[in-house]
């Protein structure tokens, strides 16, 4: 028996896409629904923990990969020409009983051919994807991936975004993410440009990610205001927040050996990092399996301006217990370099499936 749970907006998404699935065979495009859904029981300690942060509960804001369930639609358009339209959205807010609604991650519309593959809205940046080359752990707990890759300067995607993607030649590829922004200050939300550019090359073992984002230099208003109230006003709006223009490059890369394989990765970034400074990331891992068994280590380290250096340790191990469900434990500590309140530690055991 089926059983719907939640607020009304989800009972109605949910059966649209039951519904979706059901009569995709009659329709020319073709439609496919997969994910990925992750929890674990996890345990933060350590002194840089607030009563806010020093959780012992059952989430998935913590786990071994990001939980989404994927929406594809393909259209064949003849000529080698697809049509795409993708969206995934993140159960996670309804598996730890939070009061927030279906989040989303990517979603876009596409046409691809000989020509490559240009896409609108809200795609991953090739940040993200070196990322992903030179990080065992991904975005997921073991990396500390908000402490190092997004305070150095990071991207995952861009809201109103376009990117294009070239043909892979002989391994190699590129591509290029443009946000336009906002700037028009009038309007009392001006935001950045972003331009994100990624080199990639994959031939057997071996796979390397380069990627180049710039942020433009903006001043972002609020509501209107009264000088007298607020200070200083731009075309009647408050200057709220400012930021210069910044650049982040990252490489990152993994090598196959048997059942062995070694990631590094290596970030430097002007003016990128949390309060405008200048980000140096070095980051070392490898994973090996073992039959069942997958274990995974990493360790990374991050200079933000003069500040004392941010470390980051993960270990986890992976049981498959099919080719789709593992159950995994896993440890991060991380160590912001302040001289006191700088650790944080978290301990996890989970499951994860996918479809």
């Amino acid at each position: 028996m089926l059983q719907l749970r939640g607020t009304l907006c989800e009972k109605s998404f949910i059966v649209a896409l039951a519904a979706l699935a059901a009569t995709a065979s009659f329709a020319q495009s073709t439609v496919t629904i997969s994910g990925l859904v992750d929890a674990s029981y996890h345990a933060v300690s350590g002194n840089g923990t607030t009563a806010t942060t020093k959780l012992n509960s059952i989430s998935t804001s913590v786990g071994s990969a990001t939980s989404a369930i994927n929406l594809n639609v393909l259209e064949d358009l003849g000529g080698g020409m697809k049509a795409q339209a993708f969206y995934a959205f993140d159960p996670r807010a309804n598996i730890n009983n939070s009061t927030n609604g279906i989040g989303r991650h990517e979603a876009y519309v596409g046409l691809s051919g000989g020509f490559g593959n240009l896409r609108l809205g809200s795609i991953n940046t090739a940040s993200l994807l070196a990322n992903g080359a030179g990080n065992v752990f991904g975005t997921a707990t073991g990396g500390a991936y908000a402490n190092t890759e997004t305070a150095a300067g990071g991207q995952i995607r861009f809201n109103n975004s376009l990117r294009y993607d070239t043909p892979s030649f002989s391994g190699f590829s590129a591509n290029v993410t443009y946000s336009p922004g906002n700037k028009d200050a009038t309007s009392g939300g001006a935001a950045p440009q972003f331009t994100d550019v990624g080199l990639s090359y994959s031939n057997g073992p071996l796979n390397v990610v380069f990627s180049s984002v710039t942020r433009s230099a903006y001043v972002a208003q609020g509501a209107l205001a009264i000088v007298s109230q607020v200070g200083s006003t731009v075309n009647g709006y408050a200057a709220v927040t400012a930021g210069v223009k910044t650049t982040y490059n990252l490489l990152g890369a993994n090598y196959a050996i048997g059942n062995a394989k070694v990631f590094a990765a290596y970030g430097d970034g002007d003016k990128s990092g949390t309060g405008g400074v200048d980000s140096k990331l070095a980051r070392v891992g490898a994973t090996y399996t073992m039959g069942a068994v997958t274990l995974l280590g990493q360790y990374s380290e991050l200079e933000l301006g003069t500040a004392a250096k941010r470390k980051a340790t993960g270990l986890r191990a992976d049981y498959a217990l099919s080719k789709r469900t593992a159950a995994y434990a896993g440890y991060e500590a991380y160590d912001s370099g302040a001289t006191s309140a700088n650790k944080i530690n978290t301990a996890m055991v989970g499951l994860r499936h996918s479809f």
